[in-house]
C-alpha cells in the first residue's frame, strides 16, 4: 500500500515543477520580446543617429521626411510591447529630431509638415538630440539584458524631461 505522505509529497513536487515550468516559459517569452523590441528600435535609432551626424549638409527635406515616416512608424509599432516608462519614445524622438532639423521631423504626425523646410542648421541643438538618441540607444540596451520586474518598470526620461534634468535647455 503507498503511504498517503508518499503521495502528496509526489502531488506536491509535481505541482510545484510544473509552475516552475510555466514561470520559466513566461520569462522566456518575456525576454525574447525584449530581444525583438530591442534590435528593432536601436535599427532603426541607428539610422536617424546617422543622419544626424550628416545633418550639417544631408539637406533634403523629402530624405528626412520620408526617413523619420518609417523610423516613427517602426518605433510606433514597437512601444506598446515596452514598458509603460518608456512608450514615450515616438514621440521623444521625433521631438528631438524636430528640434534639430525642423518640421519634417514631425511629417508622421502632422501632414502641414510636409510642405515646410528645414530648420537652419544648428549645432547645439543637432548635438542635444544625438545626445538624447545615444542615451536612448544605452537605455535599451539596458532594458533588454534585464528580466522580471525590473524590465516591466524601466524608465525613460523623454525628450524635454531629459533636456532639463541634464541642465541642456530649461524654459523661463
Amino acid at each position: 500500500m503507498i503511504d498517503p505522505s508518499t503521495i502528496a509529497t509526489t502531488l506536491l513536487g509535481s505541482a510545484v515543477s510544473s509552475s516552475m515550468q510555466s514561470r520559466d516559459a513566461g520569462a522566456l517569452a518575456d525576454r525574447d520580446v525584449r530581444q525583438d523590441a530591442s534590435a528593432r528600435l536601436l535599427e532603426q535609432l541607428e539610422r536617424v543617429r546617422t543622419m544626424l551626424f550628416h545633418a550639417r549638409w544631408q539637406r533634403e527635406p523629402l530624405l528626412w521626411m520620408q526617413t523619420m515616416y518609417e523610423v516613427i512608424g517602426e518605433l510606433d509599432r514597437v512601444c506598446p510591447q515596452l514598458p509603460r516608462g518608456m512608450q514615450h519614445l515616438g514621440r521623444s524622438v521625433c521631438h528631438a529630431v524636430g528640434e534639430a532639423i525642423g518640421a519634417p521631423a514631425m511629417a508622421r504626425t502632422d501632414r502641414e509638415m510636409w510642405t515646410e523646410p528645414l530648420a537652419p542648421y544648428d549645432p547645439l541643438w543637432n548635438g542635444h538630440a544625438v545626445a538624447y538618441i545615444d542615451g536612448v540607444m544605452d537605455a535599451i540596451a539596458q532594458w533588454r539584458s534585464t528580466s522580471g520586474r525590473r524590465s516591466r518598470n524601466f524608465k525613460l526620461r523623454d525628450f524635454d524631461d531629459w533636456l532639463r534634468a541634464t541642465g541642456r535647455y530649461a524654459p523661463v
